[in-house]
């Protein structure tokens, strides 16, 4: 429902500041775009873990060179599945359009797009047995000056993990 919300909002030069996913397919998401485009109102997605101090720091010592050259990245986030629901919308993937990826791996891939630039996806494992995942692990390469850099993020709503990202 994002879409035909945003877009009726931005014609009317109102700001939208939208959830993840930002829409159901690539074509909505740029029309969003053109729409905010088109009316130079704002449009933002809710990726909010670039406000927070720590992220915050390691992008100025990324770009500072404080840590000298980057040789990995290890990745882990998640915690047992504890909210309370009224429905089954989070594991309905007609609903849901994904997992622990969708919901907190967005996040986090946003930091190191932010951190790093471009991302290029090794592996991906996941439990998806015909839900959504609730478990995965993503191998990938960044570049750090020019250099490819090895990552492993790990993701779960079953098991409480150090919730942690580590440069080496």
């Amino acid at each position: 429902l994002h879409a035909p919300v945003a877009i009726d909002f931005l014609d009317r030069t109102i700001p939208v500041l939208v959830e993840k996913p930002m829409a159901g397919n690539t074509a909505d998401a740029e029309a969003m775009v053109a729409a905010s485009r088109a009316s130079g109102t704002a449009l933002a997605v809710a990726l909010v873990f670039r406000l927070c101090p720590g992220p915050r720091l390691i992008k100025q010592a990324l770009e500072q060179g404080w840590l000298g050259p980057v040789e990995q990245v290890t990745i882990e986030w998640g915690a047992m599945f504890e909210w309370p629901v009224a429905s089954g919308y989070a594991f309905d993937p007609q609903q849901a359009a994904g997992g622990v990826l969708l919901d907190a791996g967005s996040h986090i891939v946003d930091l190191l797009l932010w951190w790093f630039g471009a991302i290029t996806i090794r592996e991906y494992a996941d439990d998806w047995l015909g839900g959504v995942e609730a478990d995965c692990v993503v191998s990938f390469v960044v570049s750090e000056r020019s250099r490819p850099v090895p990552g492993t993020m790990t993701l779960s709503r079953l098991r409480n993990l150090r919730n942690t990202v580590r440069i080496v």
